[in-house]
């Protein structure tokens, strides 16, 4: 097990005097015991960031940030979930969606005085390692490029840790209860856009840039020349929700169909939207062997609200099934939609890393 250390710590020009840091840490993504969501059943202590007061008996907090729904639980010292609360995202504007969040985390926080609270944040998009800010948020536009450790962090006066939401959700699915734990694992989330975390060797890929399984720019089913593809990302120009509604309506399906959700619906009575759906599963299959040749996963956990319908899963089950390559297992969730919150339960307990962590500028 490696020790604790800080490798990159300054004052943020944003805001005097607070301490953003980046904090590497071992990381363990081994599930307790039989019958328990959350982390080993001897996890380390969080470890301290320079200003901040030891994490020992202070308030926890795990907060998944969605583009439709922000979900927030209250965390123990071992990294497991309260009571799990849900409320809508606000589509208005940055200052909406920061009053939402600080909603979400004062529902889950006892009276705390004179301790300074931690809160693990799941976030869409790239949180960029050095400055906290997040990047490429499709789902949350007017969040993108926010200092958000940061902001948080004085909005909030809690220490404060961010980090992409499908790592977070591999970190969680790493604790199934339902089995030996994995070391090698590739969670693969379908919804509005195409997303993945990659366990290779019991440790969270993340890559020079944190780009890491960001798999919306595989060069696959376009045109990687085309600059209006490369910016939302060539594949899930493809397979997210606005390729697929494309395909559907392209073979001459209902035009009042809005939703993929619809889409998905209709599959059994509908020859054009099992045919799209179809044409899905092929093109996810063949980006699950392209991850399988680079980081040779045991299992894919498909997650997301499209990837986790029974009709899209077993679809892909089936397409992968059929390629001429060894059996390679892909299952559904077993944490279902609350896996991101359980892996920023563990970001909370210092059990992740590294990660952006920032604490407030000015403290009573």
């Amino acid at each position: 097990m490696e020790s604790t250390s800080m490798s990159t710590s300054h004052r943020s020009p944003r805001g005097p005097g607070t301490r953003v840091a980046v904090v590497a840490v071992a990381e363990a993504h081994r599930r307790p015991g039989a019958g328990a969501v959350g982390p080993p059943s001897h996890p380390e202590p969080a470890p301290a960031v320079d200003g901040a007061e030891p994490a020992a008996d202070r308030p926890r907090v795990a907060v998944d940030v969605g583009g439709t729904k922000i979900r927030s639980a209250s965390v123990d010292g071992t990294g497991r979930l309260g009571p799990v609360h849900d409320q809508p995202t606000p589509d208005s504007s940055d200052h909406a969606v920061m009053s939402a969040i600080g909603d979400a985390v004062a529902r889950c926080l006892p009276h705390h005085p004179g301790r300074l609270p931690v809160v693990g944040f799941a976030f869409p998009g790239v949180v960029d390692l050095g400055t906290g800010r997040l990047r490429r948020c499709q789902n949350l536009p007017e969040l993108d490029a926010h200092p958000l450790a940061e902001v948080l962090a004085n909005r909030l006066d809690a220490e404060t840790l961010i980090d992409n939401d499908v790592n977070l959700a591999a970190i969680g699915e790493t604790w199934r209860t339902d089995g030996p734990p994995v070391d090698d694992l590739v969670v693969l989330s379908l919804g509005t856009g195409i997303g993945a975390g990659i366990i290779s060797g019991g440790r969270l890929l993340r890559g020079h840039q944190g780009l890491a399984a960001e798999i919306a720019d595989l060069p696959l089913f376009g045109d990687p020349h085309d600059p209006s593809l490369a910016a939302q990302g060539i594949f899930e120009s493809a397979v997210g929700s606005v390729g697929i509604l494309r395909s559907y309506h392209d073979r001459g399906g209902v035009v009042t169909v809005r939703t993929v959700a619809e889409v998905v619906a209709r599959a059994d009575r509908d020859a054009f939207a099992a045919q799209t759906l179809d044409e899905l599963a092929e093109r996810v299959a063949v980006s699950v062997m392209v991850l399988r040749a680079i980081v040779d996963p045991e299992v894919v956990v498909l997650t997301g609200g499209i990837g986790s319908a029974p009709p899209v899963r077993q679809r892909i089950q089936a397409a992968v099934a059929a390629l001429p390559y060894p059996p390679l297992p892909v299952v559904g969730s077993v944490l279902g939609d609350k896996a991101a919150l359980v892996g920023a339960a563990a970001l909370a307990c210092g059990r992740v890393g590294p990660w952006v962590s920032a604490t407030p500028s000015v403290r009573p």
